[in-house]
């Protein structure tokens, strides 16, 4: 479901990487396998904005056969419960009552925040 298609493109110092559906996220790297492991965390930081700025998530586009990248499991499972959630009628005070791990004054505590993806 997660799975973006990916457009890879040979320059002289590597190779870069950008997503058709989501044009905030490109990265590179020194060669092939770099730059699909730098777009996963392009692709996993860029939907992180996107819910945090809560707008809708893009659909992948039909591979066609080209290579494409995935957030990891985890990721792909926020992602799922973010999409339950926007469905819902609830999904605004559900943001509110989650309690994160956080240090005040070097003590750890419980603060409610909105959560991160």
């Amino acid at each position: 479901m997660w799975n973006f298609p990916v457009q890879l493109k040979e320059e002289d110092n590597g190779f870069v990487v950008t997503f058709p559906d989501i044009p905030e996220a490109i990265t590179q790297g020194e060669n092939r396998e770099e730059a699909l492991l730098y777009a996963q965390e392009a692709l996993e930081s860029v939907l992180s904005f996107y819910i945090e700025e809560q707008r809708d998530l893009p659909i992948p586009s039909p591979t066609n056969g080209s290579t494409t990248v995935s957030p990891t499991a985890l990721e792909c499972a926020k992602l799922s419960l973010y999409l339950k959630m926007a469905a819902s009628s609830q999904a605004p005070d559900w943001w509110c009552n989650f309690l994160v791990p956080t240090r005040q004054r070097g003590n750890p505590v419980w603060t409610r925040q909105r959560p991160v993806f």
